[in-house]
């Protein structure tokens, strides 16, 4: 276990890692395995450019979004083990799409199936139209469409299980570089040629359920088996209980106290590593991203503006970097991809003092362009200071949903749930409270979801998630 779930913030990232956590902790207790104590390394200093030319030349190619970090670890020397290749033996990618996508899997199976009508309805799901011009937006959709040239008679599920097999897994293994670039030596063992053969010779069901990931473990440390992973429990089918008689599966009783507590320790204490400055000043990540930014968006616009909207996705980048942070990265790294694509220029590598490959690139012209910054339109459209108070009425059941500091050019649509389950829904209007009957006991949780969406746009820029526990004397 790499990761430390413990320092990340709340949120889908650190509850998948607590999950794996608590697994490898059980796993760690039953058979006295320790801790992954990192071996010694040397730390260099990044500025934002060279955190920026990182990403690209190694991590680009397996990660959607930039992650900024303040430093680069070299001459690890360790090996690394990742589960890599396993999606390739079962049904990964069509399932996921189909379980996040349920109500566009719907529409599909009360239709006649239609394969490129089928992919055309997951584009629209997937890339809004408005943020492109339209030409362009038909053309990127054919391509997409186009690149499922796989066996026709596969349903949509199918095709995008053989993409991923295909293309995208490439993907994943392309870390490879990153791990090599640290110092270390990347193995994914269940890669193997011969793991993929076997699926292929099974039939769709049991492969589709991971009949080779089953019989791998069987064949290794079988009682792992009944493991309680977070994913499904394996189809009885694969059991065979007269072999497997006698194994210790009482999972659930196997304290992790200590193990929790080891873990901590570790992670608390420093790492023996050489740590050099470069001379690299101090700087702020958000003001750099939002320079950075501004400049790539004013190059676009001069080369590229009769296909690509740069004023609306400015206007999107202000929406989204309210909500998350990690949205200014995804678009600097994006827009950086952008202009490698259309910009000729001359690239230049020198070498750092750290053996760092970095990128610099030298253009043709110098971009002048007057349009508002992106600094003033993120300060135009904030909605950072609005605020949602409750307060329920156990009297008279009643909600009062109070609104502060709302813009006048703003309409405010409100979802109410009740013990998670969406009891009430009150369309886009313009509004400063909403009154809501809805009965509730004590110890319920009423939860309200506001979306607030300025005028002419055609989504919320701002979801404000509050939520109220009765508590009744």
């Amino acid at each position: 276990m790499t990761a430390n779930p413990f320092s990340l913030a709340a949120g889908a990232s650190k509850d998948i890692l607590l999950q794996d956590f608590y697994l490898a902790a059980k796993i760690a207790e039953k058979y006295n395995l320790e801790w992954y104590s990192r071996t010694d390394f040397d730390e260099h200093k990044l500025d934002y450019s060279e955190q920026l030319a990182v990403w690209q030349d190694f991590r680009s190619n397996s990660s959607f979004e930039m992650k900024v970090k303040s430093s680069q670890l070299k001459n690890c020397k360790e090996v690394r083990i990742t589960g890599i290749g396993g999606e390739l033996v079962r049904s990964y990618l069509g399932s996921s799409y189909k379980n996040n996508f349920p109500q566009l899997w719907k529409e599909i199976e009360n239709n006649e199936y239609d394969l490129n009508r089928s992919l055309g309805a997951l584009f629209r799901t997937l890339c809004h139209p408005w943020l492109i011009d339209s030409d362009l937006y038909e053309s990127a959709k054919e391509s997409f469409i186009s690149s499922f040239s796989f066996n026709q008679s596969l349903s949509l599920a199918e095709q995008l299980d053989e993409s991923y097999f295909s293309y995208r897994n490439r993907s994943h293994s392309g870390i490879r570089n990153v791990h090599a670039f640290e110092g270390a030596i990347l193995h994914y063992p269940l890669a193997q040629v011969e793991f993929l053969e076997a699926s292929l010779l099974l039939n769709k069901e049991e492969r589709d359920q991971g009949k080779v990931l089953f019989d791998i473990i069987k064949r290794t440390t079988p009682e792992l088996n009944y493991l309680p992973f977070a994913s499904p429990a394996w189809p009885e089918s694969f059991m065979d209980p007269i072999l497997e008689e006698g194994f210790d599966v009482n999972w659930q009783n196997i304290n992790i106290d200590q193990k929790i507590e080891d873990f901590k320790k570790l992670n608390n204490k420093k790492g023996n590593s050489v740590f050099f400055d470069r001379n690299v000043g101090s700087f702020d990540f958000y003001s750099e991203g939002i320079k950075r930014l501004s400049r790539n968006l004013d190059i676009i616009r001069e080369v590229e503006s009769d296909n690509i909207k740069v004023d609306a996705i400015m206007e999107r980048v202000a929406r989204l970097q309210q909500k998350n942070f990690n949205a200014l990265n995804f678009f600097v790294a994006k827009t950086e991809s952008i202009i490698d694509v259309i910009l000729p220029s001359s690239v230049q590598s020198h070498v750092c003092s750290m053996n760092l490959y970095e990128n610099v690139k030298v253009y043709s012209y110098d971009s002048v362009n007057k349009s508002e910054p992106l600094g003033s339109i993120i300060s135009r459209i904030d909605l950072s200071e609005v605020i949602v108070k409750l307060k329920y009425d156990s009297c008279s059941d009643k909600l009062n949903v109070s609104y502060f500091n709302v813009p006048n050019n703003c309409s405010i649509a409100v979802y109410i749930y009740m013990n998670g389950e969406r009891k009430i829904i009150n369309w886009y209007e313009k509004r400063v409270s909403i009154i809501a009957e809805i009965k509730a006991g004590n110890g319920d949780v009423i939860r309200v979801m506001s979306f607030i969406k300025r005028d002419g746009e055609p989504e919320a820029q701002r979801v404000i998630d509050e939520e109220i526990k009765i508590n009744i004397a």
